[in-house]
């Protein structure tokens, strides 16, 4: 779950196959130490993370043995470390994208009723949905992502992901209302669709080329 919740927030480690090992080696002159501030004692990452533009990186595999004595350092505190981090490494970006998303919902409301009071109910979602979904992409583009992709092909990328996510969003919430409260089934169909969304955001529409 770890391992997921990483290469979903911070997809340009998905090259690491044991993001949590802490047997590795690095040479000095390639990392920039100074931008390096682990948190706990899982600093693999962070050293990864900050690899000097141009460096090599490869895995040496090798094969455990049985452990003898002593046990496991993995615990709650070392866990909820571990999510601070992925947030950290993540530059918070999906709760930005959060706080657009919810933003946009705000915003779309307020025009349908701006629209509706001058033209028909049609024109009125056509305008509020262009006109929100556009402010959407704009926010995310230049703040959350911070323009780390070409404007054009990016926009286009998200007007397909989001539509994508308002279907997944209706077929989720639709056949859970068979099994269980409406209300709860469409927060449900949010919640996947949101996932989906940002997935898509980090890996596809604002993916970062390596």
């Amino acid at each position: 779950m770890g391992k997921l919740a990483l290469y979903t927030l911070v997809p340009e480690t998905k090259w690491l196959k044991d993001p949590m090992s802490g047997f590795f080696g690095f040479r000095k002159q390639s990392v920039y130490l100074d931008k390096v501030k682990p948190i706990g004692y899982k600093i693999m990452l962070e050293i990864f993370m900050n690899l000097k533009k141009g460096s090599k990186k490869t895995h040496l595999y090798y094969r455990y043995g049985y452990r003898k004595y002593g046990k496991s350092k993995l615990s709650i505190k070392v866990i909820m470390e571990f999510l601070e981090q992925i947030m950290r490494l993540n530059n918070y970006r999906v709760l930005i994208f959060l706080s657009v998303g919810v933003f946009g919902i705000f915003l779309n409301e307020y025009l349908l009723y701006l629209f509706y009071s001058i033209t028909t109910i049609l024109y009125a979602l056509i305008y509020a949905i262009t006109i929100s979904t556009v402010v959407n992409f704009l926010l995310n583009h230049f703040i959350t992502f911070k323009s780390r992709s070409e404007i054009v092909g990016s926009f286009i990328k998200f007007v397909l992901v989001t539509t994508a996510g308002g279907i997944i969003n209706l077929i989720t919430a639709y056949y859970l209302s068979f099994i269980i409260m409406y209300l709860i089934a469409n927060f449900v169909g949010i919640l996947v669709a949101f996932i989906f969304k940002y997935s898509l955001a980090e890996s596809y529409i604002w993916s970062i080329k390596n």
